[in-house]
């Protein structure tokens, strides 16, 4: 069920005022942009025919974001299934969907070719199946190109430190609790399957301790400090050659319902912003953890899912009716952060 109703069907209208956005982005001092491609754009049944409108629709985006000085970070899957794949066989439930991804993610590899690099997203068994036959399509089609897959991951502390079943219980979840059975032909196959680790981080496991903030979220707390210990976690336990930070970001309590000049004045998204950057920055310097790049989620205020347009994540904000897109007091906090670094 979807607050309100709501749908994704215009959105922010990214499809027609992608070049607008991109221009803020460089106003906000952003090297890279990373665009989500819809599957079904450019297969409307999955497979089969290709919709060469849908194709040419990312071809003329990531161009342009090239032209004007953004490096695109492509996701080839964002959690749009297309529907004729779930109606035929179950959609990622079935083996079936292997060899369709494969010819989907190929499809774009040769039609943007080094241009972009590329993430795939989560963690089943048959998204591993698909993901390592999308990177044999990748190696093919892009040689020299970096392709990585999307994971989210939370810092975690036992509630009681002095529990062994607590520090135990840890343990697993830091570990991937969710990770099937790996047969030794699967595992061959993803050895070498990411480039890097394409790292999606919002939040900590909040126990026995105050944290930072809370959001109106009840699963998203302000925890700086565990952003830069999961970031060490990382590097030592999987020893990437780079990091690259795909999704950080903060959704103010109360803003859906806050005058206009309330919500733009955003300090609270400023405060974890700046809490999560200096966390960053801290364990790239200090700790020699090799961080590439970072991007804040998000960009503008959208559609969020279940959530409809009720949770603003966006350090824009877009007028639902006229789509005005206005900049918050963190955008200008991004951009100032930005430069400071580039220089």
């Amino acid at each position: 069920m979807i607050h309100n109703n709501d749908t994704g069907n215009v959105a922010v209208d990214f499809y027609h005022r992608y070049p607008e956005d991109f221009r803020t982005a460089i106003e906000l001092s952003a090297k890279i942009v990373r665009i989500s491609i819809s599957w079904a754009r450019i297969y409307p049944n999955g497979d089969g025919a290709i919709n060469q409108a849908g194709l040419d629709h990312y071809l003329n985006m990531v161009d342009e974001a090239l032209a004007i000085g953004l490096q695109p970070v492509v996701t080839c899957y964002h959690w749009d299934l297309p529907q004729a794949l779930q109606d035929r066989f179950g959609g990622w439930n079935s083996e079936e969907i292997v060899p369709i991804f494969a010819n989907y993610t190929a499809t774009v590899y040769e039609a943007l070719g080094d241009k972009v690099m590329e993430q795939a997203a989560n963690c089943t068994l048959n998204v591993l199946k698909s993901h390592a036959a999308s990177v044999k399509e990748f190696r093919k089609l892009v040689p020299g190109g970096m392709i990585s897959m999307n994971l989210n991951a939370e810092w975690a502390l036992p509630k009681d430190p002095n529990s062994e079943a607590d520090k135990a219980a840890v343990i697993r979840k830091m570990e991937l609790p969710y990770l099937p059975e790996i047969s030794p032909e699967l595992a061959k196959d993803l050895a070498g399957s990411m480039d890097y680790l394409a790292l999606n981080h919002y939040t900590s496991t909040v126990v026995n301790f105050k944290a930072g903030g809370m959001s109106p979220l009840d699963w998203l707390y302000s925890v700086p400090w565990g952003f830069r210990a999961l970031l060490n976690y990382l590097n030592v336990r999987y020893k990437p050659d780079e990091i690259s930070i795909t999704e950080n970001g903060y959704t103010v309590k109360g803003e859906d319902n806050m005058s206009i000049d309330e919500a733009l004045n955003d300090t609270a998204r400023i405060k974890y912003l700046k809490g999560y950057l200096d966390a960053a920055t801290e364990a790239f310097y200090y700790d020699k953890v090799p961080i590439k790049n970072y991007c804040a989620w998000a960009l503008m205020d959208n559609f969020e899912w279940q959530d409809g347009y009720s949770k603003h994540f966006g350090v824009m904000r877009v007028n639902r009716t006229t789509q005005l897109r206005t900049k918050k007091a963190s955008a200008r906090y991004l951009a100032d952060r930005f430069s400071m670094n580039a220089q």
